[in-house]
């Protein structure tokens, strides 16, 4: 159709990434660090695996689209965090955003969105507004 291929190195292309993202939640006065490894099996997709650091430690595993090509990009994103106090329980994280990528080993990203969790421990809220902010690098 006459469009020029956008080049790999401005989509971030295959492969191994970092990811380190804070999720701010503004109504309870806290901050969850997401610090992980994810893999990229092509442009439009990226699963990885998160630790979750905070008041309450855990781990996430996730989903990110790409809905187009280039430096800058809307993002969605659907996760399964899983969060340890008094035992384990489970909820879902849903987002979306935008990433820009300024070069091809470097990405930054925001995005608005909610985690969920059916059943939590006694104080604690069932869902959660979560905007993030992140970064991430790639091999």
């Amino acid at each position: 159709c006459g469009r020029e291929p956008v080049p790999r190195a401005a989509t971030g292309g295959f492969g191994g990434r970092a990811i380190v993202r804070a999720d701010v939640d503004a109504l309870n006065a806290g901050v969850v660090t997401a610090v992980g490894a994810t893999y990229a099996p092509s442009d439009h997709i990226e699963v990885g695996l998160a630790a979750l650091l905070g008041k309450r430690a855990g781990f996430e595993a996730g989903a990110t689209g790409y809905l187009l090509e280039g430096a800058v990009k809307p993002t969605v994103y659907i996760g399964a965090p899983v969060l340890f106090e008094g035992g384990a329980y489970t909820g879902v994280h849903g987002a979306a955003g935008v990433q820009w990528d300024p070069s091809r080993h470097f990405g930054v990203f925001a995005n608005i969105g909610f985690s969920y969790f059916p059943a939590v421990p006694t104080g604690y809220v069932h869902m959660v507004l979560l905007p993030a902010l992140g970064v991430q690098g790639r091999l």
